[in-house]
């Protein structure tokens, strides 16, 4: 984490997470993204990287698969995060979800 603060992450990042749940919607700076991966790390997805690449814009793609079980609701998506860079770090994220539905109820049912 201390790397991702210091070497990754622009300090005004801005992190949009799309959804119906606890955690959805805009963190801004990287002591709010972080505060939401702490969360994300508590439910022990299992995060799986597919493909990452760069686009003509100069931003990055990334597709991976999220797994994982809360309590009997079970998380098996895939997912795309689009990467803004500026100055040689992440500034903006866009998550998107392949199965929104899916994560709203996994979510749901862990913060809700």
């Amino acid at each position: 984490m201390d790397t991702l603060r210091a070497e990754v992450f622009a300090p005004d990042l801005i992190w949009h997470l799309p959804g119906h749940h606890p955690l959805a919607g805009t963190k801004n700076g990287v002591d709010e993204v972080l505060a939401f991966f702490g969360k994300l790390r508590s439910l022990n997805i299992k995060v799986t990287p597919l493909g990452i690449g760069a686009l003509n814009s100069g931003a990055v793609a990334e597709v991976y698969k999220g797994e994982g079980t809360y309590e009997g609701t079970p998380l098996n998506a895939f997912n795309c995060n689009h990467y803004l860079i500026k100055d040689g770090r992440i500034a903006e994220v866009q998550v998107l979800m392949a199965d929104q539905h899916g994560y709203d109820t996994f979510f749901n049912a862990a913060f809700g």
